[in-house]
């Protein structure tokens, strides 16, 4: 029998200082303009007049995400790009040499699959990333399906993350709070700031959560 995790996750940018959108309605609506899919290579672009987001087919990586005209992908640093990756290590691996299909196109959606499939010298089994967007949506949707058929040798996953750094304005960091819930909310602390030893220490006794870079947001 196949084991087959699915994993999802959800854009939402809530700026409150850009302009609204028109039909700004969440998981989309009926007004807007039409969803568009442009190929050009390995890159696809999907677009409603709200949201454009640039995808790398082969890698299933987002490299460009525009909200009202305004990039949220950082294009400098370790992560210029929305990427996947899985577990660490000698086990670390990116999705990679994934065939690229439209599963569904029309005015109102677009689905488009991403799908690694095994082959000897990968370390993970077949990985399908499909990214989706809507009409009238303000947030790129992506889920992905990771299968492990019978037939294939023996493999674990220690994580599955997803990886997304924002761009910086003026030093701070485009989205730099995070909520989690009532009990674990804060501000991030300035980009590429390292706390001490004995810092690292009174956040784990107190309980905090612990710093990290500003914008590197794992899903």
């Amino acid at each position: 029998m196949r084991n087959v995790l699915r994993a999802g996750a959800l854009f939402w940018i809530a700026l409150f200082l850009l302009p609204p959108a028109m039909a700004n309605v969440p998981g989309g609506g009926s007004r807007g303009s039409p969803v568009t899919l442009a190929q050009e290579g390995r890159l696809v672009v999907l677009a409603n007049g709200i949201v454009t987001a640039t995808i790398d087919t082969a890698g299933a990586a987002v490299l460009s995400l525009k909200y009202a005209g305004h990039e949220m992908v950082s294009t400098s640093g370790r992560h210029s790009r929305i990427y996947f990756s899985m577990s660490g290590g000698k086990d670390y691996e990116q999705p990679a040499h994934c065939v690229y299909s439209v599963t569904r196109r029309s005015p109102d959606d677009a689905d488009i699959s991403c799908k690694r499939i095994y082959a000897p010298g990968d370390k993970q089994p077949d990985i399908d990333v499909h990214y989706v967007l809507r009409r009238g949506s303000p947030g790129l949707y992506v889920y992905a399906i990771v299968s492990h058929p019978p037939d294939y040798p023996d493999a674990g996953m220690g994580e599955w993350r997803m990886v997304w750094s924002m761009p910086d304005e003026g030093g701070d960091a485009l989205l730099e709070r995070i909520y989690v819930d009532e009990a674990r909310h804060w501000r991030m602390p300035p980009r590429m700031t390292s706390p001490t030893p004995s810092r690292r220490a009174s956040r784990r006794s107190s309980g905090s959560p612990p710093a990290r870079d500003a914008g590197d947001i794992r899903l």
